[in-house]
């Protein structure tokens, strides 16, 4: 099976360069916060006797967004979960093929993902004054992102064939 030249396009090298150094930036700070916080939790229940109520809450929507934030990152660096389940996805033209999906895909789930939020914002989070919904809020994002750079990925792939 032959691949097409991962060099070759200095342009969507740059851009998966840039995407990643990004998310590894805003995964890094998001890793630190949720240690902060749980050293923080830590420190006061055993030292004070007291914890914060709200640190779990603020760790799995961070969680939850720092997942979202490098998958698209991921996809632009061709690193996804598609490339070791599918290996023709390496090819040019199924690189093609899994944008493409991924932008039927992505964009289907993006808007579900509305009706979903709508669905849960009549429950309250149990912490916070917020709707259940707010949770939910770094999913339909992140999967905007990465319907984006499905799109990115797409040009890029039609484009190294110009040439």
């Amino acid at each position: 099976m032959e691949t097409w030249p991962q060099a070759s396009n200095h342009r969507a090298d740059a851009v998966a360069r840039v995407s990643y150094r990004i998310a590894s930036g805003v995964v890094g700070l998001g890793l630190l916060g949720i240690c902060g916080l749980a050293v923080m939790q830590v420190g006061l229940r055993y030292l004070f006797g007291r914890s914060l109520f709200w640190v779990e809450e603020i760790s799995a929507i961070a969680f939850i967004a720092m997942v979202w934030v490098a998958a698209p990152a991921l996809w632009l660096s061709k690193e996804h979960l598609v490339l070791d389940v599918l290996p023709i996805a390496r090819m040019r033209a199924g690189a093609i093929i899994a944008d493409v999906a991924m932008i039927v895909a992505g964009s289907v789930a993006v808007y579900a993902s509305r009706d979903t939020i709508a669905a849960f914002s009549v429950l309250a989070l149990p912490v916070f004054d917020l709707d259940y919904g707010f949770k939910l809020y770094p999913i339909s994002v992140g999967l905007a992102l990465l319907v984006a750079a499905a799109v990115v990925s797409l040009a890029l792939n039609l484009g190294r064939g110009s040439r």
